[in-house]
């Protein structure tokens, strides 16, 4: 039996995302590879030296992190699911502790600069769902047109664990949408590939057209910094956290918090710039 392909099944089952989904057997399949046992025979001195080695071969907290979490999760499936009598072998003391770093993010020049050099519709929307919106890589990918309603001006997403959300669409970006469904050929999904129009424009296409426009406006960028920074900018004009909690999809709030903090940098960071040219003048 395929343990592997059915736990995949079983997966799907309970809606947990492609990308997630990939991400779990990719580490599980580190896992085995790693022990060269069966399954049965993984104890937690495996999984320890497992984790031993990742540290050694410095992969970050976080993806360790997530390759134990998907262990877990995994021998919970055979105990539950397919009733082995067998130990979970993941501990909680086998996790990383790491201090949260702050999201990457961009100032407000960067941000018009970056969009500055967007002259295509269709690219200024995708751009500006992340940086206006909040939305995830993912979730522009997975947009269709059911999930942009013009006549109210909101968007529905579904984003991680299926987790519903409703954002509204500001002006600008209304216009682009509106731009974008004029020229679009009729398909499900709301952006597609200019080369094959049949197909939907693909995560990875996304993170290519943004290291292009990057290179084009001389920043350094990556596609989840946008979501920060829409995060950053909100926090920045008064936005409770419940609030940006739910315009994120954040499941818990302590995810959110973290752009408070952010928002105390920019402001130590506004400070001493308006401090320096306080005590220029003062010259």
């Amino acid at each position: 039996m395929n343990y592997l392909a059915e736990y995949k099944k079983n997966l799907r089952v309970r809606n947990y995302s492609g990308h997630t989904i990939a991400h779990y057997i990719s580490d599980l399949n580190l896992l085995k590879r790693f022990t060269g046992k069966p399954w049965k025979d993984i104890k937690k001195e495996d999984v320890a030296n497992f984790v031993g080695n990742q540290v050694k071969r410095k992969f970050s907290p976080k993806t360790i992190n997530r390759r134990l979490s998907a262990i877990k999760k995994f021998f919970e499936y055979l105990s539950e699911e397919l009733d082995w009598k067998i130990k979970n072998p993941v501990r909680s003391s086998q996790f990383v502790r790491s201090g949260r770093r702050l999201p990457r993010t961009l100032d407000n020049e960067a941000i018009e600069k970056f969009l500055g050099v967007i002259t295509d519709a269709r690219d200024q929307a995708i751009f500006s769902l992340m940086l206006r919106c909040g939305l995830r890589v993912s979730e522009v990918a997975e947009l269709g047109l059911e999930n942009v309603n013009l006549f109210r001006r909101e968007l529905r997403i579904i984003g991680k664990g299926r987790k519903e959300r409703i954002v509204p669409i500001p002006s600008k970006l209304f216009e682009l949408l509106l731009a974008c469904i004029k020229i679009r050929p009729n398909n499900p999904k709301f952006f597609l590939n200019k080369k094959q129009p049949s197909q939907p424009l693909k995560i990875n296409s996304i993170q290519w057209l943004l290291k292009r426009y990057a290179k084009k406006a001389e920043i350094d960028v990556r596609c989840h910094s946008l979501r920060h920074c829409f995060a950053r900018q909100m926090t920045e004009n008064g936005v409770e956290r419940t609030v940006l909690r739910d315009l994120m999809g954040h499941a818990n709030i302590s995810s959110t918090d973290v752009y408070g903090k952010l928002s105390d940098h920019f402001v130590k960071e506004s400070y001493f710039k308006a401090m320096e040219k306080i005590l220029a003048d003062d010259r």
